[in-house]
């Protein structure tokens, strides 16, 4: 494996806790980058494409995507309650930006520890956040 392959693989994987929800796509956490370094950043939930949140179904898919996060972490909000991978650019080796948000994958990461695909692969965050539209 040459260095660039290495990189493609092995980069731009973090623990993750939530510090607060941004909007219905995007959400604060702060990321364990080993060595004790830790950075708070924005990450833009890839592929996930949710109304701005200055109008009224933003706000409530925002206020959805909390809720949701909410039932599904651990109570309290445990340390490491989340997994991201960043996106990289095609054609170089450097993370993909929306503005000033890093895009990337996030799962949960629930008290029985079995990670769960943020945006696809629960159904029951997607009825949630389905259901704060009609709120």
């Amino acid at each position: 494996m040459n260095a660039k392959e290495w990189d493609r693989e092995y980069l731009w994987h973090f623990r993750a806790s939530l510090i607060r929800v941004h909007d219905a796509d995007t959400i604060v956490v702060l990321t364990d980058n080993g060595m004790d370094g830790r950075h708070k950043t924005n990450i833009r939930i890839a592929d996930l494409w949710e109304p701005e949140i200055w109008t009224e179904d933003g706000k409530a898919r925002a206020n959805a995507l909390m809720l949701a996060l909410q039932n599904f972490l651990p109570p309290p909000q445990s340390e490491w309650n989340l997994r991201v991978i960043t996106r990289q650019l095609k054609t170089k080796v450097e993370e993909d930006t929306s503005f000033t948000r890093y895009v990337g994958d996030v799962w949960l990461v629930p008290a029985g520890g079995e990670m769960i695909d943020l945006k696809a692969a629960n159904p029951q965050v997607k009825a949630a956040l389905l259901r704060g539209i009609t709120r």
